[in-house]
């Protein structure tokens, strides 16, 4: 059984892609799906804790940074944690916002040792159409 999951290629199409931003986190044998609108923050759920996108793994801080979505454009603004996010390989230092682009790769380390097969995976997609990325 195959268990590679593809993402379609958005690069070829023009059309406005302001409302159809989306991050695919893929962590823990699973993929989940987030559609990305307003500002969203990242983090773990805990009891008095609900950030808009919770991915529960315990390498997770509580918040971990946030997506912001405006101009057509979204924005990922780290916050100091243990772990640090990596785009696309680079540490973003804390405090520091970068413009995402689809297909771009955030990365949280979450056990050295192991050689990455554990990380936490973010993957971008902003999609034209709804039918390519179905809605949430």
């Amino acid at each position: 059984m195959d268990d590679t999951f593809v993402l379609p290629d958005m690069s070829r199409h023009n059309e406005n892609l302001s409302d159809n931003f989306y991050i695919f986190a893929v962590y823990d044998g699973r993929i989940e799906r987030f559609r990305l609108a307003g500002r969203m923050r990242l983090g773990r759920m805990t009891k008095d804790n609900v950030p808009d996108i919770a991915i529960q793994n315990m390498f997770l801080s509580r918040s971990h940074g946030y997506f912001k979505v405006g101009n057509g454009s979204v924005g990922y603004t780290a916050e100091d944690t243990t772990n640090g996010i990596y785009l696309n390989g680079a540490l973003i230092p804390a405090g520091k916002t970068v413009i995402l682009s689809d297909g771009d790769e955030l990365v949280i380390p979450t056990d050295r040792s192991a050689g990455r097969k554990n990380d936490i995976m973010l993957k971008c997609a902003f999609c034209p159409t709804i039918s390519l990325c179905g809605t949430r």
